[in-house]
């Protein structure tokens, strides 16, 4: 644990004590002892009172080690991790079966004490995948911006607190013991070091810097702008020549803040960046990511990319977009003109039906929920098609998630063609932008969405990524502005944190 929760160590609530003090608790505890040749890892997972996972991330503010957080606020749903029992790591091609084999020899690895019996109980792996599978694949650019981060990366965090609806649990992961009384105190003393989070104690919560922060601005680089047209006009050209149909393209925007502002990127903490976020965004997925000692992956996605639960897959297609009115009847006037657009339905049919075809050999039932809709974020309206399906019995999430990604959306149509013209088109190394990240228990459930709309920020800087379908009506002044439109919650988070 870091120093910042260990420096307190009081007695421990009375929510947490009274699971430990029953038959149950000393029954578990003799069984974990048994099994430890077997099962050499503990999860305790105890429903406590009210506790936002984000404010907890926050007081542990520790950044030697790794943190995690995605929420969905509309649903009331959230999850804050930090700390790292084991990880899983990989690479290439074939890094998102790497990991489901790992994940399938933990099952019978750990002793489970989960009262609740909540499916967020017990053992989660926490992380995400990069775009491609290898480390700085779609590199022009520096591929040291992404230092930390493998292309398959999870762990199991030491301490986790997930909120859905009215129930908070607590998880604590450890080694297990040999001996009940010395596990029982090991315990007790790691719940311990927990105690700020209940606390809050003023001298350890966070404040936000007095004065007026100083915008962050988007550089007005015109050879950034020359680079995109060019990049456009390129696509546009291979796509009406037949050679594929669809390409995203993407932009980083590196930031620094304005002169004599006193504001630094070192001074920045993601958590306050999340907070932001997800008030403006309650539709979205605040998400964060972040290695030990490295920069913060973080952003609110608009992207589900799968969600499973007793073997039901959850997805959608999220492609076309356009404009918030600034009155009810343009608001309105913007969606329709969007659900009319010929280059917009283009587009987003493409994801529908690429969808479909790559779940065709994993399930045993699929639907779609007939026309697309419009789906309107605090700054842009999308068109948007949910998407079910009743998985076969062999069918398992990260099978899935590699199947699927990436979407049309944020990779193109064919991929097999759109590839090759991202890694030629984009001069940086996306990284993790784009990629699948989320959590999965041990009994294939697990949630995923699309790392967009998000940033790298750490005291070596910021860099704000957005990027848009490519197709043969595209117009690389209009997508430029569209690009523009997707950076601005992350720009305006940054100068609200």
């Amino acid at each position: 644990m870091n120093s910042n929760l260990s420096s307190r160590t009081g007695k421990l609530p009375d929510v947490l004590l009274r699971h430990l003090e029953t038959p149950g608790w000393e029954a578990f505890l003799e069984e974990a002892i048994q099994s430890s040749g077997d099962r050499p890892w503990l999860s305790l997972s105890l429903p406590v009172e009210e506790l936002d996972p984000l404010a907890c991330l926050e007081i542990d503010r520790e950044r030697d080690t790794f943190r995690y957080y995605l929420e969905q606020l509309e649903r009331e749903e959230a999850l804050g991790a930090s700390g790292s029992l084991l990880s899983v790591e990989a690479e290439g091609r074939e890094r998102f079966g790497a990991v489901r084999r790992r994940l399938h020899d933990l099952k019978e690895r750990f002793a489970v004490y989960n009262p609740a019996g909540h499916s967020g109980g017990g053992p989660l792996l926490l992380g995400g995948f990069s775009f491609f599978g290898e480390e700085g694949a779609s590199a022009n650019g520096d591929s040291s911006l992404w230092e930390g981060f493998r292309p398959a990366m999870f762990h199991v965090p030491r301490w986790s607190v997930l909120r859905d609806g009215r129930l908070t649990l607590l998880t604590l992961n450890l080694e297990n013991g040999e001996d009940p009384t010395e596990l029982d105190r090991r315990v007790r003393r790691a719940l311990r070091r927990l105690v700020p989070l209940f606390e809050l104690d003023p001298d350890q919560v966070l404040g936000r810097p007095g004065g007026e922060p100083e915008a962050f601005r988007l550089p007005g680089d015109a050879y950034d702008r020359r680079t995109w047209t060019r990049s456009v006009s390129l696509a546009v050209e291979a796509i009406r020549g037949g050679e594929l149909d669809k390409v995203v393209l993407a932009r980083k925007v590196d930031l620094s803040p304005g002169k004599g502002s006193g504001l630094s990127t070192e001074t920045l903490e993601p958590t306050a960046i999340l907070h932001d976020l997800r008030r403006s965004y309650p539709g979205c997925w605040s998400f964060l990511v972040q290695p030990a000692g490295g920069r913060a992956f973080l952003g609110c996605t608009p992207e589900r990319l799968a969600s499973f639960q007793n073997r039901r897959l959850l997805t959608e297609a999220l492609a076309g977009s356009i404009r918030r009115g600034g009155t009810a009847s343009e608001d309105a006037l913007y969606g329709k003109e969007l659900l009319a657009s010929a280059k917009n339905r283009e587009e987003h049919n493409l994801v529908v039906r690429d969808i479909r075809d790559r779940l065709q050999p994993y399930i045993a039932q699929i639907e779609n929920h007939g026309e697309p809709r419009v789906k309107k974020l605090s700054n842009v309206q999308h068109l948007y098609t949910p998407i079910t399906a009743r998985l076969e019995e062999e069918a398992d999430p990260l099978t899935l998630v590699g199947a699927m990604h990436p979407t049309p959306a944020v990779g193109g149509y064919p991929w097999s063609a759109a590839a090759p013209w991202i890694r030629r088109l984009e001069n940086f190394d996306r990284g993790w932008y784009a990629g699948p990240l989320g959590w999965l228990n041990l009994d294939g459930g697990g949630e995923f969405v699309v790392g967009i709309r998000s940033a790298l920020v750490g005291p070596e800087g910021v860099s704000l990524f957005a990027g848009c379908g490519i197709v043969r009506d595209s117009d690389p002044e209009t997508e430029w502005e569209e690009t523009n439109l997707k950076l601005e919650p992350m720009l305006s988070a940054l100068n609200h944190a």
